[in-house]
């Protein structure tokens, strides 16, 4: 109820600050590039952002500023958390948040603005119920979503993927999904940076939604793996997530219960332990290392995690600087409005510490979004087309053989980079019949059939 405000400290590690009101509500967000500040806020506490400022004198005084409130008429900001960044290449304004629409659908969007939010241009990024990797998103007004934006202007965008994995024949939703996706204004394709165990497993489902029938493990908004930041300079990105604790395979649901400080210690069934996870990509977000633990006390409740956008680099040695919350006592520290002591740590970490190690966890060996389409036209003759498309650069071979398993011809036999390639295929050459084509990466086949008829 006091509002949102400012803390300005004397001097590195003066540990004095002075403090300015800005605004009432809640929902903070802000960044800082030089004495310009903006912040975006939810001034009514009506859970939507409606209220954007901007600081020309580092906080000194504060002037109301413009927000994309409506991308369409049908589509209003509906987003509790609005991550905002001030691109470091051009000083451009940059927002990412969701909208809602009558229908209840969510909608994940980008604005930019070059002007310090007089006009501003916005790019839809996901719509709720669009299928992407054999999935549909959850986007709504709690997508979690946050921002970062590296030096080459590129914006890089986290958000919560809780949602339902589609059954590929009626399309229905045969169970829920937990992961945390990606996406860059530069690639433009949602990755999925979780690990496959945890954001992608039909033993889970409904175990980590505490919304879901029964309740789940975690508390209120700590659905699956969440609250997802991000930070992203010079090449590498790195994201963090709250992610649930298991004693041996998530497959056997072994989950670990949270140890609770009004249970005198003891473990507290209703809620599961969490710590902090991360993912780092080398390469401006196409490949990705496989998730590793960064901070977090076994057994507890470790959550809320949130990175400083701007990688540090000192003496050749990049570091990554985080807060998360420790909570005693599970459930309490959100919803529940009954007074608790969280714990909140710092920790500096050496990126150098998320590059996993193993075969199997290089970057780009593991393929998400790994599509093969049907060729068309099909039948052909001569000649077809076939496309195909991931999330995570790889190396990849597409490969035609005929009704026997003869190899016939060969079409692509190399590194891809992530996104859709189409690949023209001449059989003038073959006698007309049925035809296969298989597209493999890494342990992962798809086959198609084709008939040429000449």
């Amino acid at each position: 109820g006091g509002g949102i405000a400012t803390q300005f400290d004397a001097a590195e590690a003066g540990y004095f600050f002075t403090e300015n009101l800005i605004s009432s509500g809640v929902f903070a967000s802000f960044d800082i590039s030089g004495n310009t500040i903006f912040a975006t806020m939810d001034s009514n506490s009506d859970f939507a952002i409606d209220t954007a400022m901007v600081s020309t004198d580092y906080g000194a005084t504060w002037s109301y500023i413009n927000f994309p409130a409506t991308y369409q008429d049908s589509l209003v900001i509906g987003s509790a958390e609005v991550a905002v960044a001030i691109d470091p290449s051009n000083g451009d304004f940059v927002a990412a948040y969701a909208y809602e629409a009558p229908s209840g659908n969510g909608f994940l969007a980008e604005a930019r603005s070059s002007d310090q939010g007089a006009t501003w241009n916005v790019q839809l990024i996901y719509q709720e119920g669009v299928i992407v990797n054999e999935a549909t998103y959850f986007v709504d007004n709690f997508a979690q979503v946050n921002l970062a934006v590296s030096e080459d202007g590129v914006s890089h965008i986290v958000f919560n993927g809780y949602g339902g994995h589609v059954d590929v024949g009626p399309d229905t939703i045969d169970y829920l999904i937990y992961p945390v996706v990606y996406w860059n204004s530069s690639i433009q394709q949602l990755v999925e940076v979780t690990d496959p165990s945890i954001g992608r497993n039909p033993a889970l489902d409904g175990l980590l939604d505490p919304n879901a029938t029964g309740g789940g493990l975690n508390s209120r908004n700590a659905i699956g793996c969440a609250y997802p930041s991000v930070a992203a300079s010079n090449g590498k990105v790195v994201v963090l997530w709250q992610q649930n604790e298991f004693d041996g395979e998530p497959n056997a649901t072994n989950w670990v219960p949270a140890f609770d400080d009004s249970l005198g210690g003891a473990p507290n069934m209703d809620f599961g332990a969490t710590d902090i996870y991360g993912a780092l990509s080398t390469d401006n977000g196409a490949t990705w290392y496989r998730p590793t633990k960064v901070t977090g006390s076994p057994g507890w409740v470790d959550q809320y995690v949130s990175v400083d956008p701007h990688i540090e680099s000192v003496s050749g040695t990049d570091y990554i600087h985080v807060t998360s919350a420790y909570d005693p006592v599970p459930g309490m520290s959100l919803f529940e409005y009954v007074p608790g002591f969280v714990t909140w740590v710092y920790s500096k970490v050496d990126v150098a510490t998320l590059v996993t190690t193993g075969i199997d966890d290089k970057p780009g060996t593991v393929v998400s979004g790994f599509r093969l389409e049907q060729n068309y036209p099909n039948p052909f003759n001569p000649s077809t087309t076939i496309e195909f498309s991931m999330n995570r650069a790889a190396d990849v071979t597409l490969e035609i053989f005929n009704i026997v398993g003869e190899k016939v011809a060969t079409l692509v036999d190399g590194y891809q980079t992530a996104g859709t390639h189409a690949v023209e295929f001449d059989a003038k050459n073959l006698s007309s019949g049925v035809y296969f084509y298989k597209l493999t990466s890494n342990k992962v086949n798809l086959t198609r059939k084709m008939m040429l008829l000449k």
